[in-house]
């Protein structure tokens, strides 16, 4: 089995890879042949952008379980709300609404970093794949422990949450070439979760895709 998501992995990595490499090697031959009518440089810098953000996310992905991540007692609204301040652009950019539902002064354990980068991939994710205008993001407490939740419309009928949490899945209708990022940011979430015991998961409610992820609420 690990050998097959190994197989796997090297395929998607391979594909991403592939057509940012390609591009970057054809409009470096047409400066070098006199082609360029102005852009040609501008669309190496963003492949070579692509390439570089794969390549970082995936030895973040390799590095998570070596960190030595000291945990600490954390506000985690507000690091949600300094991540949804962080990306206000790109909801701004899509025209997308965030609902929030955020309740005040829920003090977790955990690492300041790593929540930060859960949180983060998590709204990413939903501003880049949402086919409504509106994204909904909750946090509250819930008995012993912190829950967050995000929720989007989405139109892909293609997706299996089965494979949502693999590096690059994202659904074959989802693959589309205009939406930056890596298809690793669930994965990331995946393995984070993981190493902290933090119960995750993914549901599809008729046209809705909805996230949970649950942590320990700090004990004084």
């Amino acid at each position: 089995e690990k050998n097959e998501q190994m197989k796997e992995l090297l395929r998607n990595v391979a594909h991403d890879l592939k057509t940012p490499i390609t591009l970057t090697g054809m409009y470096a031959s047409g400066i070098k042949d006199g082609l360029d009518d102005g852009t040609f440089l501008d669309t190496i810098i963003c492949q070579n952008h692509k390439i570089s953000q794969i390549v970082e996310k995936l030895l973040y992905l390799s590095r998570i379980e070596q960190k030595d991540c000291a945990c600490a007692e954390l506000k985690s609204d507000i690091i949600l709300r300094n991540c949804i301040k962080e990306q206000e652009m790109l909801f701004r950019g899509r025209n997308l609404k965030l609902v929030q539902e955020i309740e005040p002064d829920i003090r977790i354990y955990g690492n300041a970093d790593l929540l930060n980068e859960i949180f983060s991939n998590f709204l990413s994710n939903a501003a880049k794949y949402a086919s409504s205008d509106c994204v909904k993001v909750e946090l509250f407490r819930e008995e012993s422990h912190c829950l967050f939740r995000i929720s989007n419309e989405t139109d892909n009928r293609d997706l299996d949450i089965r494979h949502i949490w693999n590096p690059f899945y994202v659904g074959e209708k989802s693959r589309n070439k205009e939406l930056s990022g890596t298809g690793l940011g669930l994965s990331i979430v995946k393995k984070i979760a993981g190493q902290f015991n933090y119960h995750v998961s993914c549901r599809l409610l008729e046209n809705k895709i909805l996230f949970e992820i649950r942590f320990p609420l700090w004990e004084s």
